[in-house]
C-alpha cells in the first residue's frame, strides 16, 4: 500500500532500455523491497507474456535451470554445459516464444543482491526480449536505473496499519495508531508483523502493544515471530543482521557509535569529535559502508539521518562490544561540549542553535549506566535543566533538576559538594515559580553540605548563603536574610579580596536588600562601592558595571532623585546596546527601567516607544509566552492606565496574567500582581463588580505566598481596602459579593469607632 508513484516509477525504468533492461530497488532490510518487486510482477504479468521468474540471486543460474529444464528442455544433456551460467545463457536462448516477432518479454527477479559482480554482473542476459529486475539492501545502480525505496508516508503507514487491524480498531486509538506508526517508523516490515500480531489477538489494545514494544524494544514478540500468513520471511532484527554480517570491524564500531545518539540526525562532526584518533579516510570508508547497505542516510549539510529501529538494532549491539563503554563516554562528552553554552539566560536564537543537539542529549541524559558514566550524565542532566528554566518551561526543567540530583545523591553520595549543586539548582526553580517552602530546606541542605565538607568560608558556602538570604529577601524575612548576606560579604573579602567581583556582587545584593526596606542611606554606600570594584577591576564597559549603574539608577529614582538617576540608567542602558546587541533581554530590560523612570516623571510619550522596544525585543527573542513578556506587557499597559488609556490597557493586562497563569502558576507571586494590576485597571473604570474578586484572589496568593507582614502583601491588603472604601463613597457597596473576606474588610470600615 502507498506504492503506487514507486511501481510506476518502476515500470518506466524497465521499458526505457532499448537493450538489456536492469533495474535496482534498493532500501533498507524490511523497507519492502521484495515486496515492490513481486506486486509489480503480479500487476505487470500482461507486459512479459513470455513469464515472470522469481529467483534467489545467490542462486539464480541453478534456479532458472531448475525452472526451465523440465518445462521445456527435458531431451537436452544439460552435462554438455559445464557451467550453470552457460546453461541458464541455454535456456534464454532457447526460451518458447509467445509469438514470432516480438516474441514475447520476459522479466527475471534476483532478489537479494549481495554481491554485484558476481550475482548481477555474472548473470547472462541472452538478448533484449529478457528485462532483469534485482533488489538489494545495497546501491550498485546510477541513479537513472535505480529505485530507492523509502519508508511509507505516515497516511500510508496508518492505512497498511488498518489493513491488519482493521478500521473500526483503527478509528477507536486513532491518535495511539499513529504513534504506532511512528514509533515503527513507518517502516513495512514492521507494520505488518505488528498488524498481523494484532490481527491474531483482536483483544489486545494498540495502546497496550504500544507499551509492549516501548519495554521490549526490538525483543518484542510482535517484532520477532513471523506468522506464516505473511509475505515476510524474517523477523526485524533478524532482517537488520544480515546486512550487520557483511559489515567490517571498523563500520560496526561505528554504527554502534551512532546508535548511541539519539533518535535525531547526527552531525559528522560529533561523530569525528568522538574519535579524534580515527584515519579520516577509513572513518570515511565505515561510513560509505553504512550508506551503501542503507543503514545510514545522508541528508546534506554534514547530517545522518538514522531510522529508529536500525537505531535501535546498533544500540543492542553495544552489548556484545568490550569498547561499549568507551564509545558510550565519547558520546556523552561530545555532547557536553555541544552544550556547554547553556545558560540561565537563553534567547531564542540561542535555543534554536542547539536545535540539532538536545534531542541527543536528553536521550543520553536518559541512560542508566550511573556507575560508570554518573558524574558526565548529571552534568549532562543539569544543562538541560538550565536550558529549560531560561525558557520559563518549569515542568521539564524540574524534571531534569530531580534527575541530576537523583544521580549525584546514588553515585556521589547525599553529602558530595556536586550533590549539594543539584540541590540549590532545584531550590532556585522552586524560588523561581514561588514554592519558597519548597525551596528552603533545599538551600538549607545544600549550605550545610558545602559548611561541612567544603567549609565554613568556602566560596560555595558564601554562594549557598547569599542564595538563601535571597530566598529569604523574597519573602519579605529581610531580618533573617540580612546575616546571611552579612556573612557571605566576609567571605567573599576574606578569601577573595576587597576588590574581588565576586565581593561587589555581594555588595549589591545585600545594598539591594536595604533598598527593599527603604533603607536608602544605608543602601547607597555599599551600591557605590561594587560599582566602583566593578568599574575598576572588570572595566567602564563590563555587563556587571552596567548592572549596578541600573541598580544605583534605580536606588535613585526610589528616592525621587530623577536627574541623577537618569544618565546611569543611559549608561546602562548603552553597554548593554554596545556588548550585548540592540535586541538583547538585558537591552530591553534597560529600555524598560529608563522607560519606567520616564513614566515616574509623568513624560509618557517618551516611555511608550521604550515600553515597545522592550516588548519587541522579549516577544521575538523570548517568546510570546515567556515571564519577561509578560512583564514588559504589564509595563505598557500601567502606562496606557496612567495616561487614562483604559481600552488599550486591558488587553495588554489580560494577556499579561494569562501568561502568568499559564508559565508560572496560577498562585505564583508574579500572578498576584498581574491580578492586582487587572483589578485597579477596573476600579479605575468603575467596573466593580469585575474588579472585586480579582483584588480578593490576589490578596489569597500573597497570603499563602509571602505571609502576613511581608510589604507586597500588606500593598496588596491597602490596594483592597482603599477599593472597598472607594465603592462606599460612590455608594455601590450593594455590588461586592457575601464573600467572607469582603465581607470583613466592609465590616471594618462601616462599623464607628468605640468612643
Amino acid at each position: 500500500m502507498g506504492r503506487e508513484a514507486e511501481l510506476a516509477r518502476l515500470h518506466g525504468l524497465l521499458q526505457t532500455q532499448t537493450q538489456v533492461a536492469i533495474a535496482g530497488v534498493s532500501g533498507l532490510g524490511g523497507v519492502g523491497k521484495s515486496e515492490l518487486a513481486l506486486q509489480y510482477a503480479r500487476e505487470h504479468l500482461g507486459d512479459y507474456p513470455g513469464g515472470v521468474v522469481w529467483l534467489r540471486a545467490a542462486a539464480a543460474c541453478g534456479e532458472l535451470v531448475a525452472f526451465a529444464q523440465p518445462r521445456w528442455f527435458a531431451q537436452v544433456d544439460f552435462t554438455q554445459l559445464d557451467t550453470p551460467e552457460k546453461q541458464a545463457a541455454f535456456c534464454q536462448a532457447h526460451w518458447p516464444k509467445t509469438a514470432d516477432d516480438p516474441p514475447g518479454r520476459v522479466l527475471l527477479i534476483l532478489d537479494d543482491v549481495t554481491d554485484f559482480a558476481a550475482q548481477v554482473q555474472g548473470f547472462p542476459v541472452v538478448g533484449d526480449r529478457f528485462r532483469v529486475l534485482f533488489t538489494s539492501r545495497e546501491q550498485w545502480l546510477n541513479p537513472e536505473s535505480r529505485l530507492d525505496l523509502g519508508l511509507l508516508k505516515p497516511t500510508d503507514a496508518l492505512a497498511l496499519l488498518s489493513n491488519f487491524v482493521g478500521e473500526s480498531r483503527i478509528a477507536a486509538e486513532q491518535a495511539t495508531a499513529e504513534k504506532l506508526c511512528e514509533w515503527l517508523g513507518y517502516l513495512p516490515l514492521g507494520l505488518e508483523l505488528v498488524g498481523s500480531y494484532l490481527s491474531a489477538d483482536p483483544e489486545l489494545s494498540l495502546a497496550k502493544m504500544q507499551q509492549r514494544l516501548e519495554q521490549k524494544r526490538l525483543a518484542a514478540k510482535a517484532l520477532t515471530q513471523v506468522p506464516a500468513t505473511t509475505t515476510a520471511e524474517r523477523g526485524v532484527a533478524a532482517a537488520f543482521e544480515l546486512s550487520w554480517q557483511v559489515l567490517s570491524q571498523e563500520a560496526q564500531r561505528l554504527a554502534v557509535l551512532l546508535g548511541c545518539f539519539g533518535a535525531a540526525p547526527v552531525l559528522w562532526a560529533w561523530v569525528q569529535g568522538c574519535l579524534p584518533n580515527d584515519d579520516e579516510e577509513e572513518l570515511e570508508a565505515a561510513r560509505a559502508e553504512l550508506v551503501r547497505l542503507s543503514l545510514l542516510e545522508r541528508l546534506g549539510n554534514g547530517q545522518y539521518g538514522l531510522h529508529p529501529l536500525i537505531r535501535e538494532f546498533f544500540a543492542q549491539k553495544s552489548t556484545d562490544r568490550p569498547d561499549a563503554l568507551v564509545l558510550k563516554t565519547a558520546v556523552v562528552e561530545e555532547l557536553l561540549k555541544a552544550t556547554e553554552s547553556i545558560s540561565d539566560t537563553m534567547t531564542i536564537d540561542q535555543v534554536q542553535a542547539l536545535g540539532n543537539v538536545i534531542p541527543h542529549a536528553q536521550a543520553v541524559a536518559e541512560w542508566t549506566d550511573w556507575t560508570e558514566l554518573g558524574s558526565p550524565l548529571a552534568r549532562l542532566n543539569s544543562y538541560l535543566f538550565l536550558l529549560y528554566h531560561a525558557q520559563g518551561l518549569f515542568g521539564l526543567a524540574e524534571t531534569w533538576a530531580m534527575r541530576s540530583l537523583e544521580i549525584r545523591e546514588r553515585v556521589l553520595g547525599a553529602d558530595h559538594p556536586d550533590t549539594a549543586t543539584s540541590l540549590n539548582n532545584l531550590a532556585s526553580l522552586y524560588s523561581s515559580q514561588g514554592r519558597y517552602e519548597a525551596a528552603e530546606p533545599l538551600y538549607r541542605r545544600s549550605l550545610e553540605i558545602r559548611e561541612r565538607v567544603l567549609g565554613a568560608d568556602h566560596p560555595h558556602t558564601a554562594l549557598s548563603l547569599n542564595n538563601l538570604a535571597e530566598l529569604y529577601s523574597s519573602q519579605g524575612r529581610y531580618e533573617a536574610a540580612e546575616p546571611l548576606y552579612r556573612r557571605s560579604l566576609e567571605i567573599w573579602e576574606q578569601v577573595l579580596g576587597a576588590d574581588h567581583p565576586h565581593t561587589a556582587t555581594s555588595l549589591n545584593n545585600l545594598a539591594g536588600l536595604y533598598s527593599s526596606q527603604g533603607w536608602y542611606e544605608a543602601a547607597e554606600p555599599l551600591y557605590r562601592r561594587s560599582l566602583e570594584i566593578r568599574e575598576r577591576v572588570l572595566g567602564a564597559d563590563h555587563l556587571d558595571t552596567a548592572q549596578s549603574l541600573n541598580n544605583f539608577a534605580e536606588l535613585y529614582r526610589s528616592q525621587g532623585r530623577y536627574e541623577a538617576a537618569e544618565p546611569l540608567f543611559r549608561r546602562s542602558l548603552e553597554i548593554r546596546e554596545r556588548v550585548l546587541g540592540a535586541d538583547h533581554p538585558d537591552t530591553a530590560q534597560s529600555l524598560n527601567n529608563l522607560a519606567g523612570l520616564y513614566s515616574s516623571e509623568g513624560r509618557y510619550e517618551a516611555a511608550e516607544p521604550l515600553y515597545r522596544r522592550s516588548l519587541e525585543i522579549h516577544e521575538q527573542v523570548l517568546g510570546a509566552d515567556h515571564p519577561d513578556t509578560a512583564t514588559s506587557l504589564n509595563n505598557l499597559a500601567s502606562l496606557y492606565k496612567s495616561q487614562g488609556q483604559y481600552e488599550a490597557a486591558e488587553p495588554l493586562f489580560r494577556r499579561s496574567l494569562e501568561i502568568c497563569e499559564q508559565v508560572l502558576g496560577a498562585d505564583h507571586p508574579n500572578t498576584a500582581a498581574s491580578l492586582n494590576n487587572l483589578a485597579g485597571l477596573y476600579e479605575s473604570q468603575g467596573r466593580y463588580e469585575a474588579a472585586e474578586p480579582l483584588f480578593r484572589r490576589c490578596l489569597e496568593i500573597v497570603l499563602e505566598k509571602l505571609g502576613q507582614d511581608h510589604p507586597n502583601t500588606q500593598t496588596v491588603l491597602g490596594n483592597f481596602v482603599t477599593f472597598v472604601q472607594t465603592v462606599i463613597e460612590t455608594d455601590r457597596a450593594a455590588e461586592l459579593s457575601d464573600h467572607p473576606l469582603t465581607q470583613s474588610i466592609l465590616q471594618q470600615l462601616t462599623t464607628p469607632p468605640n468612643p
